[in-house]
């Protein structure tokens, strides 16, 4: 039912963002091709696919973050976190925003 003269800000990446967090997950992965993005950067491609499904944040291959179905170890995560704080560091130092 559409309303007249009610503009909203929700979009479908805020809805989805909502939902993802609030569940407990990290963010999307799409389970026939190695893709993935974490909640504080959902959808950087186009958009979700309608296969994309919410994940866990864990070590891939090649000690790489993914999203997938399984939450990570503790040890995985403080490694991640810890790549994260360094990356961020980084980008700090050379003027990023």
């Amino acid at each position: 039912m559409e309303q007249k003269g009610r503009e909203t800000s929700m979009t479908v990446g805020k809805i989805l963002r909502t939902w993802v967090g609030d569940h407990g997950y990290d963010g999307l992965y799409e389970p026939r091709i190695e893709c993935g993005c974490r909640l504080k950067d959902l959808m950087p491609c186009d958009g979700a696919q309608e296969s994309c499904k919410p994940g866990y944040l864990m070590m891939g291959q090649d000690d790489v973050w993914m999203i997938g179905p399984d939450r990570g170890t503790s040890e995985q995560l403080r490694k991640i976190n810890a790549d994260d704080q360094e990356l961020e560091r980084l980008r700090v130092e050379r003027g990023g925003h």
